[in-house]
């Protein structure tokens, strides 16, 4: 409900975005078997699918339109879904290059203020449009097996405690940015980013232990969920 009918929890205000997440898988699989998909096998009578995609519509309506709008930067993800492992290596590679140039233009616009309101072109949608080539580009690069293994697990470390992450990291900057520095800002001086550095470095070690001692457990609970709901219903779930 934050963002909805209340504000973000405490000072903790990247959390915004769970409301959007939390709504969105929500209402997409009702919007899907409105438009027909199957479920558990069968295919729903019309009346069923008419009734679900008008709780689906009336839902969005609801909801406040920063969510509305942001709907379809969400689903942009269906257009990266669509072309993996259907773009060449060549066209992927240049994906690549072009995504990643707009994703760094895209940052640089969204500070220019005014050159947003000359153009009406939100920064959030340019953001958006810029990373999902870029996303069309690395999903469909197949050399993954030619990185260095060290890279390899940097990597899939660094992934896995990505959520963790974004969860915790706020309320420790907060933190610290109180009780060590009274809120006031470091100087970009070689102290000033030596102290940045270690900071940063106790937070990714903060954020790994979470993980830790919660998500890491998310998948095995995810799969004990579609084993009981494949059993319980006979539904063929992607786990």
């Amino acid at each position: 409900m934050q963002t909805v009918v209340a504000p973000v929890f405490g000072t903790n205000d990247p959390l915004w975005s769970l409301a959007n997440e939390f709504w969105y898988y929500v209402i997409f699989p009702m919007f899907a078997v409105a438009f027909g998909l199957a479920v558990g096998g069968r295919r729903l009578s019309s009346a069923s699918r008419l009734v679900i995609g008008f709780v689906a519509m009336a839902i969005l309506l609801w909801l406040p339109w920063v969510i509305q709008s942001e709907y379809l930067i969400w689903l942009l993800g269906l257009i990266v879904y669509r072309f993996v492992g259907r773009v060449s290596r060549t066209k992927a590679l240049a994906s690549c290059w072009v995504g990643g140039l707009f994703v760094c233009a895209s940052v640089i616009y969204g500070k220019l203020n005014s050159l947003q309101l000359a153009l009406g072109v939100p920064s959030e949608l340019l953001t958006a449009l810029s990373f999902c080539v870029l996303a069309v580009g690395l999903t469909n690069i197949k050399n993954n097996d030619q990185l260095p293994s060290w890279i390899q697990i940097i990597v899939r470390k660094s992934s896995d405690i990505s959520f963790s992450l974004y969860v915790i990291h706020f309320p420790l900057v907060v933190l610290i940015a109180g009780y060590f520095y009274g809120f006031e800002k470091l100087r970009p001086d070689a102290a000033g980013l030596t102290q940045y550095t270690l900071w940063l470095g106790f937070i990714l070690i903060f954020s790994a232990c979470f993980w830790w001692m919660f998500e890491r457990r998310t998948n095995r609970i995810r799969r004990g969920v579609t084993l009981a709901m494949e059993s319980r219903f006979g539904w063929r779930l992607n786990s």
